[in-house]
């Protein structure tokens, strides 16, 4: 009959390698304790010890991998957000009847308009009824 071992998380090797390294009990009495051999303890404390080093030598330790993902769903995001802007910076310009290349010049400056503009009139009144926020303009494309 094959022994299954089993998987031990780094959080559970680094409780019994620090129990080890405060002396306060034998490997014997740590194995019992945590139903390991002592000849596990004493390696996985070797290994501890001998990794120490690093955690200093090299600074931080980041997950590249997770680091990757992030990258990626904030470059989406960035994309997104992107797209968002020029919808409504389109649609702004529509509502004004001015050209969007006053505005993508990026001379900051707003266009000249052709006669006065009531903003009062975008700005909803306590009468009005709530109107629906479009979160994602890529639905009327």
């Amino acid at each position: 009959m094959k022994k299954t071992y089993r998987k031990h998380s780094p959080a559970f090797k680094t409780k019994v390698v620090l129990e080890a390294l405060k002396e306060r009990e034998t490997l014997s009495e740590l194995g019992h304790r945590f139903e390991l051999h002592p000849t596990q303890i004493a390696a996985w404390k070797k290994e501890f010890l001998n990794g120490a080093e690093q955690v200093f030598a090299e600074g931080p330790v980041v997950d590249s991998k997770a680091h990757e993902q992030e990258k990626t769903q904030l470059h989406q995001q960035i994309g997104e957000l992107t797209v968002t802007v020029n919808w409504l910076k389109k649609k702004f310009c529509d509502k004004l009847g001015a050209t969007p290349e006053a505005y993508r010049s990026g001379s900051g400056q707003r266009p000249v308009e052709e006669g006065p503009v009531d903003h009062r009139q975008a700005m909803p009144s306590a009468g009005d009824p709530p109107q629906r926020a479009v979160l994602h303009p890529t639905s009327y494309w």
